[in-house]
């Protein structure tokens, strides 16, 4: 039995479009990261109700904002909203091991087989199948495993690759040309072929 590392972070997380573009403007700037901090907090960029919840969300938009790099970070904040869209979804894959092993497993199988639904028994099944895998997967409770499924289809669904979590229905998704390119110089060509 392997023993990746997998996260359940995305439990706490999610998708963050709106806060990953607003870290992502201000490292772009130059602030250093505890200044971005100190500047979200302290003058509530996030618009949370509660400062416990801006700290929580934090350490996960830095890793996702650096893996990105100073570029791909560029393209989320200039670019229309489904390219930053389609980034964000990059810099989650790059992130968290077991989201990017779901796209590549499930999603990218359906693109392929011109399947271009999705079910719960899909995400059930990836589910069974890391539990034979991992022993760490195996440790996770049920109500852990129910929030990442929950989690799983609302990203998909703002990333625009799923229609609504009620009909199950995949979007094609064009990449960008540009994107590509980027992407290619970036280690993302597994990100490309997903779409493909």
């Amino acid at each position: 039995m392997e023993n990746k590392k997998y996260s359940t972070n995305l439990t706490g997380a999610g998708f963050l479009f709106y806060e990953i573009k607003l870290v992502s403007k201000l490292l772009n700037e130059g602030l250093e990261e505890k200044d971005v901090r100190a500047k979200i907090v302290e003058e509530n960029l996030f618009q949370y109700r509660k400062v416990s919840s801006v700290k929580r969300v934090l350490p996960t938009l830095f890793r996702r904002a650096n893996l990105l790099g100073k570029e791909l970070r560029n393209m989320l904040i200039g670019e229309d909203s489904s390219i930053g869209r389609l980034i964000n979804l990059y810099g989650i894959m790059e992130e968290d091991l077991l989201f990017k092993e779901f796209m590549l497993e499930v999603i990218k199988e359906k693109y392929n087989r011109n399947n271009l639904f999705i079910e719960l028994k899909d995400i059930n099944s990836f589910f069974d199948q890391k539990g034979e895998e991992n022993e760490d997967f195996v440790k996770y409770k049920e109500g852990t495993k129910n929030k990442l499924r929950q989690v799983f289809l609302k990203i998909l669904v703002e990333a625009g690759i799923l229609k609504d979590q009620n009909s199950g229905k995949l979007n094609r998704i064009f990449l960008d040309p540009y994107l590509v390119e980027i992407l290619k110089e970036n280690k993302g060509q597994y990100f490309i072929d997903i779409f493909k």
